[in-house]
């Protein structure tokens, strides 16, 4: 950082210098150039003067580059910056779709028990040897209509050295069941939902799960794009659905999650409204639920989503989820709160599993280890 810092101020000197330089040369030239005609007193002082402002007159007009030369500088890093950024997506994009990272040599086919096709490339040149057996270091995804954990290892998407964070997890949910996920702080609970999302893929492992399109990812402090507050409720398939709902059934919606003063304060349609610095953390999850019930996925992950939330909203919210395609859609939850018990039909106790005990139980055979969760 100390070598960063000094290497930008060597650089802000260097223009400075140029810049300084060059607008000491619109009143240098014009006297270099005029000066011999004023000794030999073919010309008056007052005339050089007007030369030299005149000069520098043009001179500025011509020197746009050169002045905002800082400006343009900060343009072209930003703009790199946005490149690169831009790549990087579509790389992890790709590195998504085909599971096992950009780097391969051919596409294999395969197809689970329930037959679902889905395609994967042979990840040759990422793999790497240990202990005599090939072992990727990309979790394999696969399309299918459960929740099902296959030996799923998470490692930190940053760590050089691939440091684990959970190792060897195994978990099926079916449908109407609903899972809460515990365990202490930094365990590891919610790079688990990330990687079940698809938002990780470091690891090894299976995870089966339904489509994308057809589960939503819901987190401590929901993401709100500038815009209306239709496009809230829409968001994140605004671009498909603009015209599939009606403004009554979005207030009904509004109404369901006790928004219903927003559309009297704001209106569903106002464009260019930062809904993030205008809702409280507790309101903008409750808006966050309201695009629940617009999309009705068949799986709903929850990191955290209801911590701004009282007793009374938390309830109504799972209630409102419970409710979804006649109380079929599943629930993975990660929260702290006593009360998320209540809500759930199973558990995923990561401490448990850290010591080598069965993780995955009914949510009465962990209350009956646990009184004091009740």
């Amino acid at each position: 950082t100390m070598e960063l810092q000094r290497t930008k101020r060597g650089s802000k000197s260097i223009l400075n210098l140029f810049q300084n330089s060059y607008s000491y040369l619109t009143w240098l030239i014009p006297v270099l150039v005029l000066y011999p005609r004023f000794f030999q007193g073919k010309m008056e002082y007052g005339a050089i003067f007007q030369a030299q402002i005149a000069f520098n007159t043009i001179l500025s007009s011509l020197s746009l580059v050169i002045s905002q030369f800082d400006s343009i500088s900060f343009l072209l890093g930003a703009g790199n910056r946005i490149y690169q950024f831009d790549r990087e997506l579509q790389r992890i994009e790709n590195d998504y779709r085909f599971n096992d990272g950009p780097n391969q040599d051919h596409v294999t086919e395969e197809t689970t028990q329930e037959g679902t096709l889905h395609r994967r490339f042979a990840a040759d040149r990422s793999q790497k040897k240990d202990g005599g057996q090939t072992q990727t270091d990309r979790i394999r995804f696969v399309t299918s209509d459960r929740v099902k954990l296959i030996g799923v290892t998470v490692m930190a998407p940053s760590s050089l050295k691939r440091t684990i964070i959970l190792s060897d997890v195994n978990l099926e949910l079916q449908e109407k069941q609903r899972l809460l996920i515990v365990g202490r702080s930094g365990i590891g609970k919610s790079s688990l939902l990330r990687v079940l999302c698809g938002l990780w893929n470091h690891g090894r492992g299976t995870v089966e799960r339904p489509e994308l399109g057809d589960m939503l990812f819901l987190p401590q402090k929901p993401y709100m794009p500038i815009g209306s507050l239709r496009q809230q409720l829409l968001y994140p398939r605004e671009d498909k659905n603009e015209e599939h709902y009606d403004d009554q059934v979005l207030e009904k919606v509004l109404e369901r999650v006790g928004l219903s003063q927003l559309v009297t304060r704001h209106g569903l349609r106002t464009q260019d409204l930062d809904f993030s610095k205008i809702l409280s953390v507790g309101e903008q999850q409750r808006l966050a639920i309201g695009r629940v019930l617009v999309i009705k996925p068949s799986v709903v992950v929850m990191d955290e989503a209801t911590s701004a939330m009282d007793v009374a909203n938390e309830k109504n919210v799972y209630e409102i989820i419970g409710s979804l395609r006649d109380g079929e859609t599943s629930i993975i939850s990660v929260g702290h709160r006593k009360t998320l018990v209540q809500f759930h039909t199973h558990v995923l106790d990561l401490d448990r599993h850290e010591k080598g005990g069965e993780a995955l139980r009914t949510m009465e055979d962990y209350l009956k280890e646990h009184p004091m969760q009740q």
